[in-house]
């Protein structure tokens, strides 16, 4: 009953699930940076709720001892540094980046 419609189903089914994994991928609709070291994508606003935070991907490097400085815009800026403990990096799988501005 199916046998002619196989290839259609089969397709259907192929791009859903592409389309599927493609959305979960760009977290709030952002698609992730390139790698600019050695790390993994940079990706800009991951949770879709915060647009000026970020969250360096580690691509299953194992790293520690992270220590992450946001630079201040201006003369006048003010430079944001703080560590990154491992439970954090375990927990949001990257070095979360907070303290972005425009």
């Amino acid at each position: 009953m199916f046998t002619q419609y196989r290839k259609t189903l089969l397709a259907g089914t192929l791009a859903l699930t592409f389309g599927f994994a493609a959305g979960n991928s760009f977290a709030a609709g952002f698609q992730p940076a390139q790698p600019a070291g050695k790390l993994g994508a940079i990706v800009v606003d991951p949770y879709g709720n915060a647009p000026l935070t970020a969250l360096v991907e580690l691509d299953s490097h194992v790293i520690s001892d992270v220590k992450v400085t946001v630079h201040g815009k201006g003369e006048k800026g003010v430079p944001i540094t703080y560590t990154v403990g491992k439970e954090s990096l375990a927990t949001y799988d990257g070095v979360p980046i907070f303290g972005l501005y425009r």
